[in-house]
């Protein structure tokens, strides 16, 4: 399987987070939540050309959601799974009506 720009995001952000786990300062902690959030940024922009990377891409997005709900960031990550959705290839006929319905 190639290595994806998405499965390049979400080990890159795999390998932030457990590295943010160690026995660090807080200022290094900081940083390393700085750069994991620019990861999320760069995931949300990547298109998932896949039902694979879309999978990976909703489970590193979903488990990076901020606490704060004025934050914009679920506004952004549910338009990047929409625009994804409907570019994904839809095998059944219900799936395209109800994907295109929601979209509206």
């Amino acid at each position: 399987m190639a290595d994806t720009t998405i499965s390049k995001l979400t080990r890159q952000h795999r390998r932030i987070v457990t590295l943010m786990h160690g026995a660090l300062p807080q200022r290094v902690v900081e940083m390393l939540d700085d750069t994991a959030n620019d990861v999320l940024g760069q995931l949300a922009e990547a298109e998932a050309t896949t039902w694979l990377e879309f999978s990976d891409k909703v489970a590193c997005l979903v488990g990076g959601l901020p606490h704060d709900p004025t934050s914009g960031w679920l506004e952004r990550v549910r338009d990047s799974f929409a625009a994804d959705l409907l570019a994904l290839p839809v095998r059944s006929a219900w799936a395209k009506s109800e994907l295109a319905e929601a979209a509206e």
